[in-house]
């Protein structure tokens, strides 16, 4: 399976440009904060403005490399997916060398619920389809 069709990657790229905010720190904080030295200050944060670029395919093929489900060690109810793609310039270039004829390699994480019965692979494909520049993608099986 993979998905078939007209697709657009969004990605940030850093800029010189920053903006300043003002943060307030609570005078109560938890000695393990990573912040409790600044417990009851306030202080300026600058941040870089990232700048927005995307870049457009009329037809592209993508199918999943990798799928992985993790837990975390300091919670472990939170679960995660951890989902790495390939995406071709059509079906047939996805079969040549080995499959290593990729234009892009992309990763995406999301929630996982072991409650739900779906395979890692039909929650990564739904999870991607619902992404920014991938509304138009089809299920190619």
């Amino acid at each position: 399976m993979g998905l078939i069709g007209p697709w657009t990657r969004y990605y940030a790229t850093e800029t010189t440009q920053t903006v300043s905010s003002s943060v307030t720190y609570p005078t109560e904080l938890p000695e393990s904060d990573e912040n409790y030295n600044k417990r009851g200050t306030t202080e300026i944060v600058s941040a870089s403005v990232p700048v927005i670029t995307s870049e457009s395919y009329d037809s592209v093929y993508i199918n999943l490399h990798s799928t992985n489900v993790f837990k975390t060690i300091h919670d472990p109810s939170v679960s995660s997916l951890d989902i790495q793609y390939r995406v071709y310039n059509n079906k047939d270039s996805a079969s040549l060398n080995g499959g290593e004829e990729y234009i892009y390699l992309g990763e995406a994480l999301t929630e996982w619920d072991f409650e739900l019965s779906t395979s890692s692979h039909t929650r990564a494909y739904s999870f991607l389809k619902n992404q920014q520049g991938w509304e138009s993608l089809t299920d190619d099986l």
